[in-house]
């Protein structure tokens, strides 16, 4: 059953039963971390806030929130001011797959499920955290009511701002820290957005390690650790991705389309277009020209 408490200190005061039909009710306590699955969604309101995960550090700090997908935390423990506040949201598992699918099937999110995934820290600016500060100024302001349907789709909201890449990234990275899982992946993050800002530039392994502040063997390791593949193959596979728009664009012959892209000469171009597509550039051109 979806639910939203109030957390003074370690303990937490139900406040809504349901998002769905329940009215404002304040009930019994219970304590902050009680789950085996399904998952929570933990608002910092007034202090910072520490969670161990299996033992693990994570940081929170006012206004920022944490998912926790219980599967992943049979050990947890949370430490803050005993006047410290916060907001919890809880979704069973078979709401928070059912909440997925729906998603999934009209194409609003790019991943089926979020079972691989241990945890997600929201940002004091993310439209999720903007929403439950106003949700728990309401609350300290004693309005009776709570927008229950406003509450549920801001987290189908946040649910989208979800990138499938993090979901694939964390599944492969469940053996480090929460901390250092995130850290890792917001920088592996910059470092694809970086590689695709400068597709049309040669750059090199140590220009994009410099990007995160890694040095260029740990940031290939840990990048192909997390995804699987090389930072190399991924810019490849931007470049010929936007070799494809420029081809069916039909403005530049081939070897402009290489130049632009930084490759040294049709030849290496060519290469690396069939070893990703199966086809030759003209040869897909041609195919792609009929159809």
């Amino acid at each position: 059953m979806a639910s939203l408490s109030l957390r003074q200190g370690s303990q937490e005061l139900v406040l809504l039963s349901s998002l769905h039909s329940a009215p404002v009710s304040e009930s019994s306590h219970d304590p902050c971390f009680k789950r085996e699955e399904g998952f929570s969604i933990k608002y910092a309101c007034n202090g910072h806030e520490t969670y161990w995960l299996n033992g693990k550090k994570l940081h929170l700090a006012p206004g920022e929130a944490l998912l926790i997908n219980h599967q992943f935390s049979f050990s947890n423990r949370f430490q803050a001011d005993r006047l410290s506040q916060g907001l919890c949201v809880y979704y069973s598992e078979l709401e928070m797959q059912r909440l997925c699918t729906s998603l999934f099937s009209v194409g609003a999110i790019a991943y089926p499920s979020l079972r691989k995934l241990p945890e997600y820290k929201f940002s004091k600016e993310s439209e999720l955290c903007t929403a439950l500060a106003c949700f728990y100024k309401s609350y300290q302001n004693q309005v009776q009511s709570i927008d229950k349907q406003s509450l549920h789709l801001t987290w189908l909201e946040a649910l989208k701002s979800i990138k499938p890449e993090h979901v694939n990234y964390a599944a492969r990275l469940v053996d480090l820290a929460p901390a250092t899982r995130q850290s890792l992946i917001n920088k592996i993050n910059r470092a694809n957005a970086y590689m695709i800002d400068m597709i049309a530039q040669p750059i090199q392994l140590e220009d994009i390690s410099k990007q995160v502040g890694m040095s260029a063997f740990h940031f290939q390791r840990q990048y192909k650790k997390a995804t699987g593949e090389s930072p190399n193959r991924f810019l490849v596979q931007q470049r010929i991705k936007k070799a494809k728009e420029l081809i069916m664009a039909g403005n530049l012959q081939i070897l402009e389309i290489a130049t632009l892209l930084a490759y040294n000469d049709l030849a290496t171009f060519s290469k690396a277009f069939k070893r990703e597509v199966g086809l030759s550039p003209m040869q897909w051109r041609k195919k792609n020209a009929k159809n």
